[in-house]
């Protein structure tokens, strides 16, 4: 009897280790066995269309000599786990290295069968989950480009509320000078006042000043609408004297900054140029403005004009000097992106980030460069070049 029970329990036996070796060698997944020391003592042949590896290619080899090395930290403890309790089951996700060299990303199921006599070791499932893992990463790049373009949107939204904002408070300005102008001259006349030539005069210069500048606002605002859509300014050049508009420029805003004392320093009478005379006085009115409002301590505001010789070119050279906040050194590099403030003014003073990016964009056009050097706290320099006559 006992023959014939040992005998019925070997061939059971038997049977199931051959049932398990069909399963594993009709597995899709890869399925390998390793010894207690982690070393490969079998590969099922799925290893050959999953990996690239022929199976008995790698007996003998540690399993970790396959694993990226950014995943075998983790891998080896999830295995440290799983060995200190036999029949537990432990999934765990990582790399694996193709034959071909290419990484794979893979999930295990690794179960320890020590205890089983014809296994004798840890079995591992190994499944390709390389399609999966890119449609996440796809799926997490769409997302994370989303978020993006929504940021992109909202700042955008913000920007042009600020610049409406701005736009809306600087427009008022000189709307409300020729209102009350003519508000002024109308009362005069309703009540047959006699009024002194030098009164008309003035109002009616006052009038056409403020005139002017909403022209030229209007005008930057068509400019930059043409610049954001990538078309060149079409330049209306004709001879035109450096000296004499930066004087105007600093004659006009000297009136309305009182606390700012607005100086010219030309080392020459006169420097001639074919320049576009309008944008070149927004040029200069923009650089003058900027050096006013970030100095709202007041101070000295010096506009340098003097000529030189570079390249062997004649140059016409302006440059603005202030005492004022100064732009921190990491936003230096990005004084003439659209848009873009200094981190040490933004939400403290008004402003919309499109002055510096016109004046390079119309100082570029005619042929010359802009520059710009500061220290935060100690003032800024802005530098224009222009090619003379």
């Amino acid at each position: 009897m006992t023959n014939n029970h040992d005998a019925e329990t070997g061939n059971h036996a038997g049977w199931a280790e051959r049932r398990f070796q069909a399963l594993i060698e009709s597995a899709a997944d890869v399925i390998i066995i390793l010894d207690a020391s982690g070393r490969l003592t079998y590969g099922s042949p799925s290893v050959l269309g999953v990996l690239g590896y022929q199976p008995t290619s790698y007996l003998g080899v540690d399993v970790f000599d396959f694993i990226h090395p950014d995943d075998a930290a983790r891998v080896r403890q999830s295995f440290a786990r799983a060995l200190g309790t036999p029949g537990i089951h432990a999934r765990i996700e990582f790399r694996i290295r193709h034959a071909d060299g290419s990484w794979h990303d893979v999930e295990s199921a690794t179960n320890v069968l020590f205890h089983e006599p014809s296994v004798r070791g840890t079995v591992v499932n190994i499944r390709d989950i390389s399609d999966r893992k890119r449609a996440e990463r796809e799926i997490d790049d769409l997302l994370i480009r989303e978020q993006s373009a929504r940021a992109e949107v909202e700042a955008a939204l913000r920007t042009q509320e600020e610049i409406l904002s701005v736009l809306s408070h600087d427009l008022a300005t000189p709307l409300t000078a020729i209102l009350m102008g003519v508000q002024f001259l109308q009362r005069c006349i309703t009540r047959g006042a006699q009024l002194e030539p030098r009164i008309v005069g003035e109002t009616l210069t006052a009038l056409g000043t403020a005139g002017v500048r909403m022209t030229a606002m209007v005008a930057e605002l068509r400019d930059l609408a043409k610049l954001r859509q990538g078309r060149q300014l079409e330049l209306e050049r004709q001879t035109t004297d450096l000296v004499v508009l930066a004087h105007q420029v600093i004659d006009e805003l000297q009136q309305t900054a009182p606390h700012h004392q607005l100086m010219m320093d030309a080392s020459v009478p006169s420097l001639m140029g074919e320049w576009d005379a309008s944008r070149l006085e927004r040029v200069i009115f923009n650089l003058l403005a900027n050096a006013i409002k970030y100095s709202p301590e007041g101070g000295a505001i010096v506009t340098n004009v003097d000529h030189l010789q570079d390249g062997g070119r004649a140059w016409a050279r302006l440059k603005v000097r202030d005492q004022g906040l100064g732009i921190p050194v990491d936003d230096l590099p990005h004084v003439f992106k659209q848009f873009h403030r200094g981190t040490n003014v933004e939400g403290r003073l008004p402003g919309t980030g499109i002055g510096l990016f016109g004046v390079q964009q119309i100082v570029e056009q005619h042929g010359g460069t802009v520059a710009v050097a500061s220290e935060e706290g100690r003032g800024t320099t802005v530098t224009l070049c222009l090619p003379l006559m």
